[in-house]
């Protein structure tokens, strides 16, 4: 909300206002962010081991990531030179602490998923199964931080800096791209066969939205970056099918919460 005001509260509110409004929202969501990601990391540092790792776990640590991602635009906001170069520090610093926690808490996941699989289990509850697209939010939105942050370092840095930041940017994305398309296509057919099975609905069913939306954001940020309009048209494609996917699971919700049945995400 923040971030949004910043880019076109504006038009509606002025220009001061706006941008007021925008500060404070990204500070205060960016506070408590922070808030669940240090919860959440002694969580994991006191019950190591002691809890079963699940893809739900990313939650917490996912808003850094986010902030790391609006901040970009916060920047152009600030006053220029140390308070720009600042923020966009600072974000760059959100950007690492994100992806430590996240890469931390997927090996751990993954570890799980093994021990449940050499036991003879199942690797993850079936009513569990929307869990899995999160990993994909932290994908997406990750590779859209270090694009947006390396365009909103050329109107605080050197060009040389700016430079280095973009390479870095198409790099990452290039990598984590990769890894992201695999993931995609694993997780919609693991999805698919799971419908077919009969997977009931639940709160989970949000897990299918936002990491989509995450992944179109960074695909569209990628796609800047590198100039490319297959990038691009990926990610309108994926807007595309969000739109549908959020308006059947907020449908589903309503429906659920009106008929007093609402059921619990596993």
């Amino acid at each position: 909300m923040g971030s949004a005001t910043g880019i076109i509260g504006p038009d509606f509110l002025g220009h001061d206002v706006a941008i007021t409004v925008s500060l404070t929202l990204w500070i205060l969501g960016t506070a408590l962010g922070l808030v669940t990601y240090v919860v959440m990391m002694i969580r994991l540092v006191r019950d190591a081991g002691m809890a079963t790792a699940m893809p739900f776990w990313l939650m917490p640590v996912v808003p850094p990531m986010v902030s790391a991602t609006t901040g970009a635009a916060v920047s152009t906001h600030m006053p220029e030179g140390a308070p720009r170069i600042a923020v966009l520090i600072f974000c760059y610093i959100l950007f690492a602490l994100a992806l430590t926690a996240a890469i931390g808490i997927l090996i751990a996941v993954a570890r799980q998923f093994a021990r449940n699989r050499s036991a003879g289990v199942d690797v993850i509850p079936f009513n569990a199964i929307p869990s899995l697209w999160i990993p994909l939010g932290v994908i997406g939105q990750s590779i859209a931080a270090s694009n947006l942050l390396a365009a909103a370092s050329r109107h605080a840095l050197s060009t040389e800096h700016a430079d280095t930041l973009h390479e870095f940017g198409i790099a990452y994305g290039t990598v984590v791209g990769i890894i992201g398309v695999i993931a995609f296509v694993t997780v919609t057919t693991v999805t698919i066969h799971a419908l077919r099975r009969g997977l009931d609905f639940s709160l989970g069913w949000w897990s299918f939205t936002f990491p989509i939306g995450a992944c179109a954001v960074g695909a569209n940020a990628f796609g800047v970056a590198t100039g490319s309009t297959l990038i691009l048209g990926i990610a309108l494609a994926l807007l595309t099918v969000l739109i549908p996917i959020w308006a059947t699971v907020a449908v589903r919700t309503v429906r659920s919460i009106r008929s007093g049945a609402l059921p619990a995400a596993a």
